[in-house]
């Protein structure tokens, strides 16, 4: 390969030729596509419970005597990944639905 450069006053400089290979496999997608978006979802998530956070930690403080918590520590294990397994089910349930439409979309 041969990079050639030309000015406006139509000059042209030229580099030396430099040989490569590429790869075997077409590479069409260089990013998937999928961790890409679950990125996106991620960090939108990552944002909403930054702004949603303080609020809510302030009504519970202010409310603390009414609200009884859960003596066992496993409920909040469990709570915790019900709430990772709802994430998931949200993120995948919206890419499947975004898929489709892409390519019901592409085939009209």
């Amino acid at each position: 390969m041969t990079l050639i450069a030309r000015d406006e006053a139509n000059n042209e400089g030229r580099s030396a030729p430099h040989e490569f290979q590429l790869p075997q496999r077409i590479f069409t997608k260089p990013l998937s596509y999928l961790g890409y978006r679950f990125s996106i979802f991620l960090s939108g998530r990552l944002v909403y419970t930054a702004v949603t956070l303080p609020p809510i930690v302030l009504i519970f403080a202010y409310f603390r005597h009414y609200i009884a918590l859960p003596d066992q520590a496993i409920t909040y294990v469990y709570a915790f990944i019900s709430m990772l397994m709802a994430a998931f089910m949200q993120f995948f349930i919206t890419y499947s639905l975004a898929m489709m439409a892409f390519w019901i979309l592409e085939i009209s």
